[in-house]
């Protein structure tokens, strides 16, 4: 019998939980999760907890992690929405170092991984040198900005009225046809 021993992230007190595998009887299951599956957004949501314990935890015991600018004041380390995850840090390789921790962590507790095809990182102000070191810690493509996030526009600078016409003319004309 395989067994592999992980602290539990969801406890303070630093207690230890065993995960078993190749017992004896269990079914060879698939991977994932069917399409449409009504437990899919509650299992993705405990996952995400625990991805999140997993990086509260790294960050408080790493002296090398610096949050973005912006995110200082209230500690904002990252977000996800429905499947996508945004990781927000200061452009150093020590912070860099402190996310990819956890991405591998995260890794080895739930066999997800993060897919190179459809990651992007996001720099601003950091030397090319800096920039190529965290391309080649995480491996993912350059992204540049303006994107489109699930329809709307995401620039480095505060969004303006013609920035989001798109979003307003599309509400607006959802709103029209329901009226009609």
């Amino acid at each position: 019998m395989n067994r592999s021993t992980r602290p539990d992230l969801s406890n303070q007190d630093h207690q230890e939980y065993k995960v078993y595998n190749n017992v004896p009887g269990n079914s060879s299951g698939k991977r994932g999760l069917r399409q449409g599956d009504p437990m899919s957004p509650y299992l993705f949501v405990i996952v995400m907890e625990v991805l999140s314990k997993i990086l509260a935890k790294l960050i408080e015991d790493s002296p090398s992690f610096k949050f973005h600018w912006r995110c200082d004041k209230i500690k904002i380390s990252h977000l996800y929405f429905v499947d996508d995850l945004n990781m927000l840090s200061h452009g150093s390789l020590s912070s860099a170092r402190v996310v990819k921790a956890m991405l591998d962590e995260f890794s080895l507790l739930s066999g997800l991984h993060d897919n190179h095809a459809k990651s992007n990182i996001f720099t601003s102000g950091v030397s090319p040198t800096i920039n190529q070191q965290l391309i080649n810690l995480f491996g993912y493509m350059v992204g540049s900005l303006p994107i489109r996030y699930l329809g709307i526009l995401i620039i480095s600078s505060r969004l303006c009225l013609h920035d989001c016409s798109p979003l307003v003319d599309r509400v607006s004309g959802r709103l029209a046809s329901w009226l009609n």
